[in-house]
This record gives C-alpha cells, sequence and structure tokens, in this order.
C-alpha cells in the first residue's frame, strides 16, 4: 500500500485500521474488473477515516472521479461510546467530517440523510457499508442498493464478526448465489457480485 495515502488516512480519527486498508488496497487497485463504470458509495463516515481511504485510493486509480458519503453524521443510535464521544468533545460531527476532507482536498458528494431515505439512481461499482448495524435497517439498505451494484462490483462491510446486524447480513449474503466472498479480515469481509 502506499505509504503516503495512510499516512494522510491515519490522520483521522476513526477506526479503520491499517491491515484493513493495505489488504482493500490491493484488492482495488489490482482488479481486472473496470471499476470505474459505477459510483464509489460509503455508507456510514464518522469522521472520514475511511471516507479519506477510499477517496484517495479512488482518484488514484481513476482521477477525477467522486466518491460518495451517505451519514446522517449523528453517531450510531444508541450507540454509548458516539453519542458520550459527541457531547464531551463539543463537536458537530458533520463539521468534523467537512474539515477533514477539505484538509485533503478530497472530492466527496455529501448526502446527509439516512441511507434508506437517500434518492439513489446510479450504478454502483463499490459499495461500503459502515453505517447504522441494526439487522433490519441493513437488510433494508441492502435491498436497496443491491439494485444498483452490477457484476463485478463489489461490497465491503465493516465489523464482521464484531457486531450482530453486519454478521447476519454478511452470512445472508454468503448464501446468496449472485455475491461471492473474496476476502475476510479481522473486521471486514469483501464481496464482488457476480
Amino acid at each position: 500500500m502506499d505509504e503516503n495515502l495512510w499516512e494522510k488516512v491515519h490522520a483521522i480519527q476513526g477506526w479503520f485500521n491499517k491491515e484493513t486498508a493495505s489488504q482493500l488496497y490491493d484488492i482495488l487497485m489490482k482488479t481486472d474488473n473496470d471499476i470505474s463504470q459505477g459510483e464509489w458509495v460509503e455508507i456510514g463516515s464518522w469522521m472520514g477515516r475511511s471516507t479519506a481511504f477510499f477517496a484517495l485510493l479512488l482518484q488514484k486509480k481513476y482521477p477525477g472521479k467522486i466518491l460518495h458519503a451517505i451519514d446522517t453524521f449523528q453517531g450510531t443510535p444508541n450507540d454509548a461510546f458516539h453519542e458520550d464521544t459527541i457531547r464531551e468533545n463539543h463537536f458537530d460531527l458533520y463539521q468534523e467530517f467537512q474539515k477533514n476532507m477539505n484538509n485533503l482536498q478530497l472530492p466527496i458528494q455529501i448526502h446527509k440523510e439516512k441511507s434508506v431515505d437517500c434518492h439513489w439512481e446510479l450504478p454502483i461499482s463499490l459499495l461500503y457499508l459502515d453505517g447504522d448495524h441494526d439487522l433490519y435497517y441493513m437488510m433494508e439498505e441492502f435491498r436497496k442498493f443491491d439494485l444498483f451494484l452490477h457484476t463485478g462490483s463489489f461490497l465491503i462491510m465493516d465489523d464482521v464478526p464484531s457486531w450482530i446486524g453486519p454478521t447476519h447480513l454478511a452470512g445472508h449474503i454468503s448464501s446468496m448465489n449472485n455475491y461471492h466472498k473474496i476476502w475476510a479480515g479481522a473486521n471486514t469481509i469483501v464481496f464482488q457480485k457476480i
């Protein structure tokens, strides 16, 4: 992986780690599939650590392309850590995210809303799921965005197996005939639509 890219990403608070970044970098940079035909979409951005990674990688692979970030910027509902972090630091998550993206001069299309409420009609080549971890919400989210993933698209899920919702959804996707698991790390899983 490009160490300069990681240094930019690492400066932003978040849980997206170097091991995962290295694996995703290799998978996405080395793929033979043309994953420029659809949009790259991240659901769940927090302060933008993973957003920065995907945006920087997208610029390296396909200069001029824009990453879409979908988030309410209110943290995970009923997650004490998220609520405490926002309250204790007296900051607006959305402003912190914007500051981090502006510091790196990254081209991001921000959709400040729930993913299930986001009006979407574009084909997707990469979908990163790390938003609301409620299983029923995630199932609805997946059904909505799956319609726009084409053959060869990547579906990346965070917090598998550490959270129940993402883990159950990943199990469901594994049982589907049109997705193939290509990598599973300590807390991330990557599928490709076939």
